[in-house]
């Protein structure tokens, strides 16, 4: 699959929504760079990838819930694959090739969203992390 815009009328598009009880592996990018990868391993990959581009209030560190991004500026590549390892085996796969900045060991988690305006904000904190592009 391309890259897409996860943005639909009156919410997510419509192939985002076609992937409720699927597994599979995602790529987030912004400007051609590839920020982060993740994947659903137990036929979630709908609530798992939206997650990333919902407004999220959380009480204690222990509700993290992943990076939150800004939908209408990034593009989201998918690939459905059967349950379990194929998908985490995939996942670890697309970070070897596309290296996300923040799939880095030493990225900072930062859940407020990474929208066009700080996009080069949130990477150059990553860089001064001492995180090589």
């Amino acid at each position: 699959m391309a890259l897409k815009s996860v943005v639909g009328k009156g919410g997510f598009a419509s192939w985002v929504r076609k992937l409720k009880h699927k597994s599979g592996v995602y790529r987030i990018v912004s400007k051609g760079k590839t920020l982060y990868v993740g994947s659903s391993s137990k036929n979630r990959m709908y609530g798992t990838l939206t997650r990333h581009f919902q407004r999220w209030e959380r009480s204690r560190p222990a509700d993290m819930t992943g990076y939150v991004f800004d939908r209408k500026n990034v593009l989201v590549e998918v690939k459905v694959t059967s349950a379990g390892e194929i998908a985490l085996s995939t996942e670890k796969a697309w970070i070897a090739r596309f290296d996300p900045l923040l799939n880095r060991e030493n990225s900072e988690y930062n859940d407020d969203p990474i929208e066009d305006d700080d996009l080069v904000d949130a990477l150059a904190s990553i860089v001064q992390e001492g995180i090589p592009f």
